[in-house]
Formats: C-alpha cells, sequence, structure tokens
C-alpha cells in the first residue's frame, strides 16, 4: 500500500480516471489550533497509483510519503468472522468497505444492501450502532 500526503492542505480531492470509471482520492487530515495535519490518502490498488504519480499536481501539491506492506485480512483457520472494530455508523462502514475491500458504493447503497456485502465477505462490525 501506497501512502500519498498533501503538502499544502488538510483535505484534498484528486479526480482520476481509472479503467474508464471516475476514481476521487479524498487527502484527509485535520486542523485544530495549534497543530495541523496535512491530509493523506492510501491505496493498495496499482492502477490508482500509477495515474496518481502521473498526475500534473504530483510533487507539487501531494507526494508519495511512502510504502506499507500490509497484511492481508483473512479468516482465522476456525472460520471465524473478521471484526472491524471502533465502526459506529453505517458511513463509516461503507467507508471502510470501499477503501479497505474496494467495494464499489454502488452495491452499498442502503443499511441491507451494505450488511449483505459484509456478510458475504465474512465481515462483522461489532461497535455498529443500527437505528
Amino acid at each position: 500500500m501506497k501512502v500519498y500526503r498533501s503538502t499544502h492542505y488538510d483535505e484534498i480531492t484528486i479526480p482520476l480516471y481509472v479503467k474508464g470509471k471516475r476514481v476521487y482520492c479524498e487527502f484527509t487530515g485535520s486542523s485544530k489550533y495549534p497543530s495541523h495535519v496535512r491530509g493523506s490518502f492510501s491505496t493498495p490498488n496499482p492502477d490508482i497509483q500509477s495515474k496518481l504519480e502521473k498526475h500534473v499536481l504530483f510533487g507539487k501539491q501531494f507526494v508519495l510519503e511512502g510504502e506499507i506492506e500490509e497484511k492481508p485480512l483473512a479468516q482465522d483457520d476456525a472460520g471465524e468472522p473478521i471484526e472491524v472494530q471502533d465502526i459506529k455508523s453505517l458511513t463509516q462502514a461503507r467507508k471502510w468497505l470501499n477503501r479497505q475491500k474496494q467495494v464499489p458504493m454502488s452495491k452499498m447503497q442502503n443499511r441491507e444492501k451494505l450488511l449483505a456485502v459484509a456478510h458475504e465477505m465474512n465481515i462483522t462490525f461489532p461497535d455498529l450502532i443500527l437505528d
């Protein structure tokens, strides 16, 4: 997985076309006086990485910060579901599945579809609050 960092901004969105589809790379950070964290974006997708590194703003408004070797999330030997902690809302679960498992947002348009996708992938969100 490669990690990119904004050189100036807390938040910036870089639109890309990858395999004919529009993809938005959202660099997120924070600003709470007096500290300031510039936005970052990470992706394991080599197509997105390639497009980002060829982008006209690469090296100017964002840079490659580093690479992280990621251990794949997998079921343990007993076939237990993967538990994802600290996800409390459907929006957070949707974003996690989209970013970590590359599940298209169009497949998670409502609560039932999102929960069905998570169930198919044997992923649970134990902290999820369902109203």
